[in-house]
């Protein structure tokens, strides 16, 4: 379980499609200059889909888990 915590990045930059381990290395990636031309180039429409792409990988390797232990409790109790 909290292995799972640590992977589990602190910051996602929508615009460089980057995330991050430590809010303090976030903060300072936002005032950078690759940063700010990112911002520039994304368009809003852009931002929400790769948000929602980001969401969706997390939701599933976190439940990639609760499927796999569900299956093998599911194969053992039609096993008995």
């Amino acid at each position: 379980e909290k292995e799972k915590e640590s992977s589990i990045p602190y910051a996602y930059c929508l615009d460089c499609l980057r995330q991050f381990a430590k809010g303090s290395v976030f903060n300072g990636h936002l005032s950078g200059k690759k940063h700010k031309k990112a911002v520039q180039r994304q368009k809003p429409l852009e931002k929400e889909i790769f948000l929602l792409e980001y969401k969706l990988q997390k939701l599933g390797e976190f439940l990639s888990d609760i499927i796999e232990s569900t299956k093998i409790y599911v194969e053992s109790k039609l096993a008995r």
